[in-house]
């Protein structure tokens, strides 16, 4: 795939684009460095279409994308970055929506935090957790624990 693949300008008018160095995976084996990139994606949904070498490159007119992100010279890792994950309560996530905060802390938080002590059931869990979100495309990710240091280790 191309830049020369989309079907006319105006297809590119509901782009975003990044330049800069790019580093990212082709395969589970494979990892692509391009010193001079750019990166197509979706106004619409924000995922990515396109990762281009621009070395071989004339001419790009980037007046006909939607916007240009320029940084040229910075590292570019495509990917999702959650910042804030908490990890021990991911086997119980999307239950007691219907609950208030204290509540639901109190009905499934505690109790769930509390089996963290288990070195088992944490490596458990925090393997469940960490295997959902690269599933599901995330590339980097803060995760929080519980009070159990053995556990996260």
């Amino acid at each position: 795939m191309d830049l020369y693949d989309y079907a006319s300008i105006a297809d590119l008018k509901n782009k975003y684009v990044i330049l800069g160095s790019i580093v990212h995976s082709l395969s589970l084996e494979v990892l692509e460095i391009i010193e001079d990139g750019m990166i197509i994606y979706s106004a619409d949904t924000g995922m990515i279409e396109r990762v281009i070498n621009l070395k071989d490159r004339v001419h790009v007119v980037y007046s006909n994308f939607k916007m240009v992100y320029n940084y040229t010279g910075k590292l570019i890792i495509p990917g999702f970055i959650d910042a804030h994950c908490h990890a021990p309560q991911y086997i119980f996530s999307g239950i007691g929506m219907d609950l208030q905060v204290l509540e639901w802390l109190n009905t499934y938080t505690f109790p769930s935090e509390a089996k963290f002590s288990d070195i088992s059931f944490a490596r458990y869990a925090y393997e469940k957790a960490v295997r959902r979100h690269l599933k599901n495309g995330t590339t980097f990710a803060s995760y929080f624990g519980t009070i159990h240091n053995a556990s996260g280790q």
